[in-house]
């Protein structure tokens, strides 16, 4: 989804509809080429998801007990040293979580656009946005990215941008929130590295 599209209030979305409306009634050869609105058909399809997705979304309602697990403390054990310096859990324990506190199926990471590659052959780096939805309610949606190494890891390269968005969505939960707190990260890194002095990096 572009970014114009994530950026529209509210209140444009009624107005740009009914050019759309009016934009789909054009012959099929047209579709793809902008109309005097400046719309065209694949525009007019992502604007219809978007008036969907904001039609429901803040209107999601957990639980105490669903909200005591998802913004639980961390736990110190899950904790690992990336590149020597920078705190990080596995997403394997994000998962974990959500799928504790919502069910299995209670929740899911859907594609919001196509993945992209930007770079040149030697430094590419992948990109592609993602929501979070709980329940068919979009709750949050970030973009994840990771560094594509060769044509054969590729597919593993998107896995891990999918693994970076759902750390992302998650933020906006307040999972993890101590990892995101200057002085908190900071008390966690001292005690892991006291705990751990040789620990070698783990992915």
């Amino acid at each position: 989804m572009s970014v114009a599209f994530r950026s529209l209030q509210r209140g444009q979305l009624a107005a740009l509809q009914l050019r759309c409306m009016a934009q789909a009634a054009k012959p099929i050869s047209e579709s793809k080429s902008p109309s005097a609105s400046g719309m065209t058909n694949d525009q007019c399809f992502q604007l219809e998801k978007l008036k969907q997705l904001t039609s429901v979304a803040s209107s999601l309602t957990l639980n105490d007990e669903e909200v005591k697990i998802i913004s639980a403390p961390i736990e110190e054990k899950h904790l690992q040293l990336r590149e020597g310096s920078m705190l990080y859990i596995s997403t394997v324990h994000y998962r974990v979580r959500l799928n504790k506190a919502l069910g299995i199926g209670g929740w899911a990471l859907i594609p919001m656009g196509d993945a992209e590659i930007h770079g040149d052959a030697k430094d590419k780096l992948i990109l592609r946005e993602f929501g979070l939805f709980i329940r068919g309610h979009l709750v949050s949606q970030a973009v994840g990215e990771h560094r594509v190494f060769g044509p054969e890891s590729q597919g593993k390269s998107l896995e891990s941008a999918r693994s970076s968005a759902l750390k992302r969505c998650c933020k906006d939960l307040g999972m993890y929130r101590e990892l995101h707190i200057a002085q908190v990260s900071s008390e966690l890194k001292h005690k892991l590295l006291l705990k751990k002095p040789g620990q070698k990096k783990r992915y």
